[in-house]
């Protein structure tokens, strides 16, 4: 059972979707832990909603943000799991203002 190519989770639009909230949510943030904590756990959850709404039948949407202080370091995020190639599929995006960083993981796993 392959997933119809209509409703096949998109990585173009999910991102398109993921930098409007970031942008939106984090422009004018300064970080602070106890904000930004706060802030990573609300949009995912708000981009796991408009995910859903956008209609990819049989997916599990997993979303996943961290957000940290800019201090001139780098961050290397990695995952893994098992999935099929064929269905599957992520799209990632971060953004960046004078304080912090912020990176979203999109991950569409397709349940048969």
């Amino acid at each position: 059972m392959a997933p119809d190519p209509q409703k096949k989770f998109s990585p173009a639009v999910v991102k398109q979707l993921i930098e409007e909230v970031l942008v939106r949510t984090l422009t004018d943030v300064t970080y602070d832990p106890t904000v930004c904590r706060d802030l990573s756990l609300r949009i995912s959850e708000e981009v796991k909603s408009q995910v859903k709404q956008l209609g990819f039948d049989r997916y599990k949407i997993v979303c996943i943000t961290h957000i940290g202080s800019k201090m001139s370091q780098g961050i290397k995020i990695g995952s893994l799991c098992c999935w099929d190639a064929n269905n599957d599929n992520f799209t990632e995006c971060s953004f960046a203002n004078r304080s912090l960083f912020a990176v979203t993981l999109v991950f569409g796993v397709y349940q048969e």
